[in-house]
């Protein structure tokens, strides 16, 4: 992945900031680690700092390209797929695919480039089987609530989002296109990360003689909810590719 480059401007305001963190930093850490300091050597809470945790700088990103598809890369995408979901329509499955691609491998992955390259998402990839499952120990069977949807998607659509969500990560990563503050769907990022996080922050809190609340939310179906439409257009500040967006 290729993007256009900083200027020397905003490489050298990053680089102050950078400093001017740094020491400010140095200067609270006697009071931070001090068990027993007087009330009059501890910091008034309006010169806390916001936010204690080690300062990520972010990219400035003009531009990013997009790459041609890679047969390393698709392949990387199948392996990682489960040999265990159902096929689609078409009754193409893993076993199928994984036979065929040291025949067809360049084909697919050619496949794959142009429906991205083209911003074409082929319908027949798209289409679903839905399945009701009863759940179990249910009282009333005429409820909706008391059955399970199971969708059966087509291996190559699968295969083609997987690419997708692949790129997604990377970018996301290499040009930290997200907050560092979240913790799913980043590369080398896990709950042991949000945990530690947390308690590095309640413990600087701490430190400060300060409480910690916390906010927790359990959003429902949020994904199924989501304003697409929103989505697309913080994908696109983010200079995304196209070929990913559309």
């Amino acid at each position: 992945m290729r993007c256009g480059s900083s200027t020397d401007g905003q490489q050298d305001t990053e680089t102050i900031l950078f400093q001017q963190y740094q020491e400010d930093q140095d200067s609270l850490l006697p009071l931070c680690t001090k068990k027993n300091a007087k009330p009059s050597e501890q910091p008034s809470i309006k010169n806390i700092p916001l936010f204690l945790s080690p300062l990520k700088l972010t990219y400035h990103v003009d531009k990013i390209l997009f790459e041609e598809v890679t047969y390393t890369e698709v392949q990387k995408a199948l392996s990682s797929l489960s040999s265990n979901i159902a096929a689609g329509t078409s009754q193409i499955n893993y076993t199928m695919l994984k036979w065929a691609w040291p025949h067809v491998g360049n084909e697919i992955t050619m496949l794959i480039h142009q429906c991205l390259a083209n911003r074409y998402h082929p319908l027949q990839w798209r289409r679903v089987i839905a399945i009701a499952l009863k759940k179990p120990n249910k009282p009333d069977y005429t409820q909706s609530r008391a059955y399970c949807l199971i969708t059966l998607l087509e291996y190559m659509g699968k295969l083609l989002e997987k690419v997708v969500a692949c790129r997604l990560t990377y970018l996301t990563g290499r040009y930290n296109l997200i907050s560092d503050s979240q913790f799913r769907d980043r590369a080398n990022s896990s709950t042991s990360d949000a945990i530690l996080t947390f308690v590095h922050d309640t413990h600087n809190s701490w430190n400060y003689g300060l409480a910690t609340s916390v906010l927790i939310f359990d959003i429902k179906d949020y994904f199924d909810f989501v304003n697409h439409e929103h989505l697309l257009n913080e994908m696109k500040k983010r200079c995304i590719p196209l070929e990913l967006v559309k």
